[in-house]
């Protein structure tokens, strides 16, 4: 009896022991960064000096800035500097974020260090879109601990000059220290170490240091999903007073350059905008107070002080003269300002928006409506996948419509009508239901509101057409060269538009066909690279192009690439439906187990709850047994 009292004991001590475990098989780990590899750390650095406030000296026209560093490197080996930068499109209060994950880019200027710190690894370097630091000591890190080390800022690391301003400009990839550029972004730079260390900055004591990005840091616009590159996010997370102190931000006056007559928006070039004192001569600065109008007809001019200011206009096209322009320009702009009014105040708390009408030399000014940007990236709203949408032309209050093969969508993720005008701004999004979208994607046809655009001149009137490719959710077909040949054996790539790294690779076979499943393929837009293995030569196809070179065939099998459905039915087994929707849409923070891929499991097959319940159930039916055992035990020892 004793022994089996000792076994019954033993068996009892293996089920508290198992009960005790948490059970975290591939399961996600809410606390590390998004934007980091594990064991990273990351503190805001503190940026003082010409690149800011205009005190100091300034490298004259070689883009360099002399300033101080000043913060803490958390971790107990010497940090890393990563600059990052993250463009806005509009200006000031009527800022939006720009919705390209393209622009927010960050690097160390080191390959090997960027693999070691991000996801997706640096920025192209060769192509700078963010400014490098460089200490002034000649060493290349920051020592442990509190700092305060001299540097220089380099605004163009690859030699670019401001000669190169209308290539930036035409790109928008534009950053806080190029000047004329109409354009206001945001520079960041931080400490990267290893690991996390105690006694941290701000910390107040020897507590843990807590590297979890804050509450709102938009989890969901990352890729849950094996084989797909991960993403930046478009403005890194700070505490009010982290981002106060990291961000290089000049205030501005800014607005739009307008015929006073047509109302319609100058185009590029057309005008300069000069920064006037209040007594009317022009500013002083360490930055130009002269800038030229960019597509919209948008100026922006850096100003580093607070103070009394006036605008002037030049122009081989139009005069700046005190006439207030027709009736219903208050509809399409803001408050304006005319030569003789009084100076404005202008406050780095609150930038202001100040549009200038001038009047022309001839007839009244028109032009047609012109593609600004556009975005397309898919989302997860109610359970239900949407194509979100955003574009961004020149006129103000355009009319919208929605097209896809022809037919019209007019309803959102709510049910309610889109809005069928721009804004003010000219920017324009919606969210478009997948299942709503034919395989040959999206037209956005954008034509300009004559309700207030009376004046009209030969082409002045043409609608504008944006197209988007779609975002196929599989991939079925043939690989075609450009001559519309067949290629057997062809190398499959599928690339990112926002920086053309390759997410996934396969091979044709000896046909020429191949497919992808919905587990290897992004939210945001992709397009193909054929490679020949006979030639050697490479060809790039859109997912559009893809569609239409296999449209016969597509049509023929009765195959939806948008939703993965053959005969209405789901392509994809509902093993693989089940990973695709809760780790490719569901918000949840991913953990990173190698370089520049997400992988996480399917909440439905590995949750921490299910196999905690299988082993729990397995020792209760082995309880059971026992139990059953003993009681026929005794029974024959009686």
């Amino acid at each position: 009896m004793k022994k089996l009292l000792v076994f019954f004991g033993f068996i009892i001590g293996i089920f508290l022991f198992f009960s005790s475990i948490k059970y975290y098989v591939a399961a996600q780990d809410d606390e590390i960064d998004p934007n980091l590899l594990p064991n990273i750390t990351k503190s805001c650095i503190t940026v003082s000096g010409d690149a800011t406030s205009g005190a100091g000296a300034r490298v004259e026209n070689d883009g360099k800035y002399d300033v101080t560093l000043t913060g803490e490197c958390l971790s107990s080996t010497p940090c890393d500097i990563l600059s990052c930068y993250s463009p806005k499109i509009g200006q000031g209060n009527d800022a939006v974020a720009d919705p390209d994950p393209t622009h927010a880019v960050c690097t160390t200027y080191n390959a090997e260090l960027d693999d070691k710190y991000l996801q997706n690894g640096g920025a192209n370097i060769s192509d700078p879109k963010i400014p490098e630091v460089i200490l002034s000591s000649g060493e290349t890190t920051l020592p442990p601990g509190p700092f305060s080390v001299s540097a220089i800022i380099d605004a163009y690391p690859a030699g670019k000059t401001n000669d190169d301003e209308n290539e930036f400009e035409n790109q928008r990839e534009m950053m806080a220290f190029y000047v004329n550029q109409g354009f206001h972004s945001y520079s960041n730079f931080f400490a990267m170490g290893d690991g996390k260390v105690t006694g941290g900055l701000g910390t107040g004591g020897d507590d843990e240091v807590d590297v979890t990005p804050v509450e709102g840091d938009e989890r969901s616009q990352q890729l849950g999903q094996a084989n797909t590159v991960a993403i930046i996010e478009a403005t890194p997370t700070f505490t009010e007073t982290d981002n106060k102190s990291c961000a290089l931000i000049y205030w501005d006056p800014y607005g739009i350059v307008f015929d006073s007559d047509s109302l319609e928006p100058l185009n590029s070039t057309m005008a300069i905008v000069t920064l006037l004192d209040e007594s009317g001569q022009q500013v002083r600065s360490t930055v130009s107070t002269q800038v030229p109008i960019d597509i919209l007809g948008k100026y922006n001019i850096y100003v580093e002080r607070d103070g009394m200011y006036k605008l002037d206009v030049s122009s081989t096209t139009h005069n700046f003269i005190r006439e207030k322009p027709i009736s219903g320009y208050l509809s399409l702009y803001e408050s304006i300002f005319l030569p003789g009014d009084p100076a404005f105040e202008e406050k780095s708390i609150s930038p202001k928006r100040v549009d200038l009408p001038v009047k022309s030399k001839g007839i009244p000014y028109t032009r047609k409506v012109t593609e600004y940007y556009k975005s397309q990236t898919e989302v997860l709203h109610r359970g239900k996948v949407y194509e979100s949408i955003e574009i961004r032309v020149t006129h103000p209050l355009s009319k919208i419509r929605v097209l896809t093969d022809g037919r019209e969508i007019t309803s959102q993720t709510n049910g309610l009508k889109f809005n069928n005008l721009t804004d003010k701004n000219g920017v324009w999004n919606g969210m478009i239901r997948r299942d709503l979208i034919s395989n040959k994607g999206l037209i956005i046809e954008v034509t300009k509101n004559t309700n207030y655009f009376t004046y009209q001149s030969p082409g002045s009137s043409e609608k504008l057409i944006i197209n988007f490719d779609p975002i196929l959710t599989y991939v079925e077909g043939y690989v075609y060269d450009d001559k519309n040949q067949i290629i057997p054996g062809a190398k499959v790539e599928v690339k990112l538009k926002m920086n053309d790294k390759t997410l996934y690779r396969t091979t044709a076979d000896s046909n020429g066909f191949f497919s992808i499943s919905p587990k290897n393929l992004s939210l945001f837009e992709y397009y193909f690279q054929f490679t020949d293995p006979l030639k050697k030569s490479s060809s790039v196809q859109t997912t559009a192009g893809f569609v239409k070179n296999n449209q016969e065939y597509l049509e023929s099998e009765k195959i939806d690439l948008i939703n993965a459905t053959k005969n209405s039915q789901s392509i994809v087994s509902q093993k693989d439906d089940s990973i695709n929707k809760s780790s490719l849409f569901d918000n949840q923070p991913i953990n990173t187990f190698k370089k520049g891929i997400n992988t996480v499991a399917s909440k439905n097959n590995t949750s921490p709850i299910n196999v905690s319940v299988i082993i729990i159930v397995m020792i209760l039916f082995l309880l059971v047994g026992v139990t059953v055992g003993l009681i026929f035990y005794i029974k024959k020892n009686r």
